[in-house]
């Protein structure tokens, strides 16, 4: 209470040196000084102490008035290095002002991971982390009662299995028109992060959505044509942006939520579909004991006429 608030969102991409410091500054009526300012600056014989000069003129314009300031970076993984650095300072420096700083982080390793790692250890000794939890299925109830929509347990169920607790997934899964699988504000934001990841990544989360929910990093390897150690240096980045988890025990891997494997498997063209389901299958086939024989069916199936004959075989065992 009693706080005004400057506000920096960073960008996802090209954007200039110190891009949310400059809004913060806008924000909290100042002239930015400076590169802040866009203006060109003079070469300097000592660029270290140009650098803290600088450091020390944004401090004058967020605290010179000695009035209370919340300073609000969003999406902190997509900031610049430069940015970064800047934080470091304000941050150690906020606990001699009437100064608050918050940032807001997505678990991903972002464009600049050592330097975004180095400032989230300093923010973690000057300050205090708070992990957002997922939706629990009391908090989605109340969500849709709040948009009166009907709570029934077993619809809460779905949701809460369907999204992982996400709040924007359960708000793209709601709007969802009838006849769509996959709402297509998920299929945007997914394949936006897939494009950041390395290819090989992404062409293998492909192809995992094909297994299942729950991966096996040697099912993988057979249906990808490379080793389980190739796979799992593979999922990494998968892992660090938090589309994948590694649960305790059980499976290799898991989608973080079954909306993430429905997006990715609704993006397969026909052909790399059937393709994929076919390997998959094959690979199950001479280690799938009899009980597993509604799976074979099942990819058999979908791999179309190559494995028509096959799907009816195992049907009726």
């Amino acid at each position: 209470r009693g706080f005004r608030v400057a506000w920096g969102r960073c960008a996802d991409g090209a954007a200039p040196a110190f891009w949310p410091w400059t809004e913060i500054l806008r924000d909290a009526g100042g002239a930015a000084p400076g590169p802040l300012s866009g203006a060109a600056s003079d070469p300097v014989r000592d660029p270290g102490r140009a650098l803290f000069t600088l450091y020390e003129q944004v401090m004058d314009v967020l605290t010179g008035d000695g009035t209370p300031l919340a300073v609000v970076l969003d999406d902190l993984h997509w900031a610049d290095v430069s940015s970064l650095r800047l934080l470091d300072f304000v941050a150690g420096a906020a606990g001699r002002h009437r100064l608050l700083v918050l940032a807001t982080c997505r678990p991903e390793p972002g464009d600049h991971p050592g330097a975004l790692r180095d400032t989230l250890a300093v923010l973690a000794r000057t300050g205090e982390r708070l992990e957002l939890a997922p939706f629990t299925a009391g908090d989605v109830a109340s969500y849709l009662r709040a948009r009166r929509i009907p709570d029934e347990p077993e619809a809460v169920a779905g949701l809460v299995e369907r999204t992982g607790g996400n709040p924007f997934y359960l708000g793209e899964v709601l709007r969802l028109r009838d006849g769509d699988d996959v709402p297509g504000g998920v299929r945007d934001v997914l394949e936006h992060r897939l494009a950041r990841l390395p290819d090989e990544t992404g062409t293998l989360l492909r192809a995992a959505a094909v297994t299942g929910r729950d991966l096996d990093a040697d099912l993988l390897a057979a249906v990808t044509g490379t080793t389980a150690e190739d796979v799992m240096d593979a999922l990494e980045p998968a892992v660090a942006t938090g589309l994948l988890t590694e649960p305790p025990s059980g499976a290799d891997y898991r989608f973080a939520h079954a909306l993430v494997r429905e997006a990715l498997y609704a993006g397969l063209g026909r052909a790399e579909r059937t393709r994929l389901h076919l390997r998959v299958a094959e690979a199950l086939e001479p280690v799938l004991p009899a009980s597993g024989a509604a799976t074979l069916a099942h990819h058999f199936a979908k791999a179309g006429r190559r494995g028509a004959d096959r799907a009816v075989r195992h049907a009726v065992r």
